[in-house]
């Protein structure tokens, strides 16, 4: 059993025109399709890439964008809270200033009562006094009299 050289040759030189034909019809195509597909594979994990790589961004985009929300909220309700602060201090200084002014006015009010009072009781002790002067002299004395007598009366009651 040998080698059959000349069968051997003939099955290579077979071999290799159908190795040349199927490269040339066959295997340039398939290899371009498979390029092909490689190509659109690669793209589409470059695309997937950028899409992620632009979730993330926008991901921090909102997260940042979150946080100055945030920031802003706590600045208008410490500003909301200053201001009704401010607004109750108002208040608190007008309501002691109406206070005052009452305090005041009262205090006014019971001098005002206090002397009307004292000259109400100067008048009535000066009727008095000079009730018991005419009674006492029994007889009638000018005004001028009167007013002298009164007031030394009461320079001596100490009215």
């Amino acid at each position: 059993m040998g080698i059959n050289w000349s069968e051997f040759t003939g099955s290579l030189v077979n071999f290799l025109i159908i190795y040349i034909i199927l490269k040339k019809v066959l295997f340039d195509k398939v290899n371009k399709i498979l390029d092909e597909r490689q190509k659109k594979t690669e793209e589409s994990i470059e695309k997937t890439k950028d899409r992620l790589k632009e979730a993330e961004e926008i991901k921090l985009k909102n997260q940042e964008e979150l946080k100055n929300i945030k920031s802003e909220g706590k600045k208008i309700v410490e500003a909301n809270k200053k201001k009704a602060n401010d607004l109750y201090d108002e208040i608190i200084n007008e309501a002691h200033k109406e206070a005052s002014l009452i305090m005041e006015r009262a205090n006014t009010e019971i001098a005002r009562d206090k002397k009307k009072a004292e000259d109400e009781v100067k008048t009535k002790a000066i009727d008095i006094a000079v009730m018991l002067s005419e009674k006492a002299m029994q007889e009638t004395i000018d005004e001028k009299k009167h007013r002298e007598i009164i007031d030394d009366f009461i320079s001596k009651v100490g009215i």
